[in-house]
Formats: C-alpha cells, sequence, structure tokens
C-alpha cells in the first residue's frame, strides 16, 4: 500500500503540472481513487493519515485557485472556469470536498453556468432554450410554452401598434430575456 501512496503523490504532482487540460483531470481521478483504495482498504493508520494529509493538501492547492478566480473572474476564459468547476467537482465525487470546498464549488458553477450564457449568441441562447424545454416533462413544458406564446402575442401587438412599438416593446423584450435567463438558470446544464 505505500507504493499506492507513492502513485497518488506522483500523480498529484503530476495534476499540478497538467491543470488545465483534460490529461489533468484524469490525472486527479486516479489520485484520488488510489486514495481513497487506501482509506478504505488499508489497516495501516499511518498509511491513512498520510493519504488524507496528500488529499488535504491538494485540496486546499485548489481551493486557493478557485479564490483567486472568483476574486477576477471576469479575466479568465469559459473552459478555464470549467475545467477548475470539474476538477472541485473531482473532490467532492470521491467524497474529498469540505462545506467550505463544497459552498466555492457551487458559486463557482453558477459563475461558469452565467459566463457560458453570456458568451453565447441571441440565436444560440434561442436553440439551447429549445433543447431545454424539450427535455421538460409535459407540465413543466406546457406552462412554459404557454408564457413564451403569451410573450410573442404580446410582441406581435407591440409591433403592430405604433404607440406601443416604443414603450411597450422593450418591456415586452425585457420580459422575453428574463424568462429565457430563467429557465436556463432553472434547467440549464453545462
Amino acid at each position: 500500500m505505500k507504493k499506492l501512496l507513492d502513485t497518488a503523490r506522483s500523480l498529484f504532482d503530476s495534476f499540478g503540472k497538467a491543470s488545465t487540460t483534460l490529461e489533468g483531470l484524469n490525472v486527479l481521478v486516479e489520485a484520488l481513487e488510489i486514495c481513497s483504495d487506501i482509506l478504505n482498504n488499508s489497516d495501516d493508520y499511518q498509511l491513512k493519515e498520510r493519504a488524507k494529509n496528500l488529499i488535504s493538501t491538494h485540496r486546499k492547492k485548489v481551493f486557493s485557485k478557485i479564490e483567486k478566480i472568483m476574486a477576477d473572474f471576469k479575466n479568465y476564459r469559459h473552459e478555464e472556469l470549467d475545467y477548475w468547476n470539474k476538477v472541485m467537482q473531482t473532490f467532492i465525487d470521491h467524497e474529498f470536498g469540505t462545506q467550505e470546498f463544497v459552498a466555492a464549488q457551487e458559486s463557482l458553477f453558477k459563475q461558469v453556468k452565467n459566463a457560458r450564457w453570456e458568451s453565447m449568441s441571441k440565436s444560440e441562447q434561442d436553440k439551447e432554450i429549445s433543447s431545454i424545454i424539450e427535455k421538460l416533462n409535459k407540465d413543466e413544458k406546457e406552462e412554459l410554452l404557454k408564457e413564451i406564446n403569451e410573450l410573442k402575442k404580446l410582441r406581435r401587438t407591440a409591433l403592430e401598434t405604433h404607440s406601443l412599438r416604443q414603450t411597450f416593446l422593450p418591456k415586452v423584450e425585457e420580459l422575453t430575456c428574463e424568462l429565457k435567463r430563467y429557465i436556463w438558470d432553472r434547467y440549464g446544464r453545462l
């Protein structure tokens, strides 16, 4: 089992060097699986403690990186944010996330989701919303489609009536954007 811990340590080092790549994520998964195996199957108390310390050290490094990201969120591309969200989720999936770590991951997830929405063009957003609605259960789907159709009717009325076009149309457009954003926030996936 000691050789396994050495392997995990080496993998964590490789993860640090290959972070922000798919390879880095795969290496992290392997390192956490080895540590999990040690914690679940070893009778050696000291070995288990060293595995816990190894996990804790690297979880702290990831947490520190996330704090830097959150402090300067706008300077990171969606892909980088998504990667670090997956790294955090990997720790959590292996049950190595502290309460503070889980809260930070949830916050990062929301930021990543927001960044993805903001990076999409209006037509991409419309396609995404249509795709989301198609996957909903019948009642939710009917309710949302009803609301969307009502907004479309209001928009047509505003376009057809000159006096409403300038005052009412912007409100309808705003409501439509809010509904789309609500659907994305509630049902959208990364």
